[in-house]
Parts: C-alpha cells; sequence; structure tokens
C-alpha cells in the first residue's frame, strides 16, 4: 500500500473518529463538518439515514434508484452518497468524506471509502471523518483495523460525557513485519546496520522506514521505537540534538 502510494505520489490523509451517545448527535453534528468551499461527500449505509441527511442539508442524496448517478456527485459541492459511490468513481476534486452511517464491522468498505480521497487529484488537504455511536464503536471499531494496516494513524475524537473513554489501544498495532517476521527492534537495528543514521533523521522518519518494512503502527509501536532510539543513544551508537519541540538522531 505504501509502495503505491510512494508511486502515485499520494500522502496519507487525516483520519478522525468522533464518539457520540446517539445517532442524533450523529446527524447533527456532521451538518456541522461540512467546509464552506470545500467538495464534500456524506457516506451512508440506510437510506432512510440518507434521505433525512439530504433533506437536512439540502443536498442530493445518490443510490441505487438514482439516475446519472456520476453527473450528479461532479456538480455538487456537497452531496450524501450510499454504498453505490464505495467503488468504480473518481471524483477528481474530492476533499471531504464523512461517514455518518455503515456497514457494520467491515474493514474492506472502510478502505474503499477513504479509497475515494485517493483518486482525488485535488491539491488540497483531505480528510475522513468517521462518525460513530459508542456502542457502534465498541461492536464495530474493527473496521478502522483496516485503515491502521494501511499505516493510517486515527485520532480518536470522544465527543461524549461521563465515564465513558475511548482508549488508543483499542487501535492495534502489529509488533512484527508482516513481510519479513522481524519486529521492529531487530528493523532498527538493521537500519543502523545498513548506515541509515549517518545523515540526520527525526523520529517521524524512523517510523516511516520501520513501516515500509512490514510494521503495522500505532501509538504505543511508536513509543517504543522512540525508546529503542534513546537506548542506541544511551550506549552512544547514536548522538541526538534538539530541534524544534523534537530530536535529531545520527550515527556517532
Amino acid at each position: 500500500w505504501q509502495n503505491l502510494m510512494n508511486l502515485l505520489g499520494k500522502k496519507y490523509h487525516d483520519v478522525n473518529v468522533y464518539i457520540f451517545e446517539s445517532m442524533e448527535q450523529k446527524i447533527k453534528f456532521a451538518t456541522n463538518l461540512i467546509g464552506k468551499d470545500t467538495k464534500t461527500l456524506l457516506f451512508v449505509d440506510k437510506i432512510d439515514v440518507g434521505e433525512r441527511l439530504s433533506n437536512m442539508i439540502g443536498v442530493p442524496f445518490i443510490h441505487g434508484a438514482t439516475k446519472n448517478r456520476i453527473e450528479i456527485a461532479k456538480e455538487s459541492r456537497v452531496f450524501v452518497a450510499s454504498r453505490v459511490l464505495e467503488m468504480g468513481i473518481s471524483i477528481k476534486d474530492l476533499e471531504h468524506v464523512i461517514e455518518v452511517d455503515f456497514l457494520y464491522g467491515s474493514k474492506r468498505e472502510e478502505i474503499q471509502r477513504t479509497g475515494r480521497l485517493f483518486h482525488s487529484e485535488s491539491k488540497k488537504s483531505k480528510k475522513h471523518d468517521i462518525l460513530m455511536t459508542k456502542e457502534e464503536f465498541e461492536s464495530y471499531g474493527k473496521r478502522l483495523h483496516g485503515l491502521v494496516e494501511k499505516g493510517f494513524k486515527i485520532n480518536l475524537r470522544p465527543m461524549v460525557s461521563g465515564s465513558f473513554q475511548i482508549k488508543k489501544q483499542e487501535i492495534k498495532g502489529k509488533n512484527k513485519s508482516t513481510k519479513t517476521g522481524k519486529d521492529y527492534n531487530m528493523i532498527v537495528q538493521d537500519l543502523f546496520d545498513e548506515g541509515y543514521f549517518k545523515n540526520p533523521v527525526v523520529a517521524q522518519d524512523v517510523y516511516k522506514r520501520v513501516s515500509k518494512r512490514g510494521v503495522v503502527l500505532s501509538s504505543r509501536i511508536e513509543r517504543n521505537i522512540y525508546n529503542k532510539l534513546k537506548t542506541l543513544v544511551k550506549s552512544r551508537r547514536l548522538a541526538s540534538f534538539k530541534q524544534g519541540k523534537g530530536f535529531v538522531f545520527q550515527e556517532r
């Protein structure tokens, strides 16, 4: 996936997951996420949800019975769509995908929906907002793992009060490479042995290198990689220098 992105010159876009108490809150919040001059696609799964959202915003709703789907999608700045637009269409100026409704825990659907942004040729920043109720997150949060496995970072944004908390551990990475079977410690050591640190690099560069070798990143794994770098500094194999809010690492 990452090699394909590099080949196509694509970058990872932001993925935000908002957690709510109810569907009502999700629908109201969705209307506030729409940018003034931003080409926006709101995905739904159920027809009644799509019709309601379409009427509230005053925009077209594209579904199975809709004629001229592609023309409507291309001509509308904001529109609602069911699963019929998950595949087989490229919207060249699309900048924002909002998921209000979805098909249970389908990782494949999640990847297809975020893939609409990869087909966009817009030079503006893009983002994918996913709206879930607490119950949906607990039951179908596994659909987000499909994005994590492709290298996306998930920004969890709880919009609920009380004792309910979203733990980032829900989004799990994988310690070992899906390509070589090596864990992140071994890969960082390989990078050192290959001379990767002869030039100064920041931690984010190392994360990307480790990810390219098949490790599925998470916040926890990134912390562990950073700790590995600090261990190499303590053993005097790497030097670290303060730069802005972070550090630069380089072979001694």
